[in-house]
């Protein structure tokens, strides 16, 4: 290989680098803000809980912080679709 090629091959294997290297940076970034939305959103969730952990029945005041939709599909069938269940599930351990 002669130095000319040597160059050149050196000089895109090094935009490659840098390219590398804000790509990395770039990904770090939103991983970072992943993590911070997610404390949030379980900080969020833990804060519902706690507000409502004593109550005896529920309240629209509660069907409105906690509940994301109801899906009826038969007058047998009902699903609830809980807004902090990835949240909740992920602090429990299940």
């Amino acid at each position: 290989m002669d130095k000319e090629v040597y160059q050149r091959r050196r000089a895109d294997l090094g935009r490659l680098a840098e390219k590398f290297d804000a790509d990395i940076a770039e990904l770090e970034q939103k991983l970072k803000d992943a993590e911070t939305m997610k404390d949030d959103n379980l900080s969020q969730a833990l804060s519902v809980m706690k507000k409502y952990s004593g109550a005896d029945e529920l309240t629209q005041a509660m069907v409105q912080e906690l509940i994301e939709k109801v899906v009826v599909t038969d007058p047998e069938h009902v699903e609830i679709v809980w807004k902090f269940k990835d949240e909740v599930r992920n602090f429990i351990g299940i």
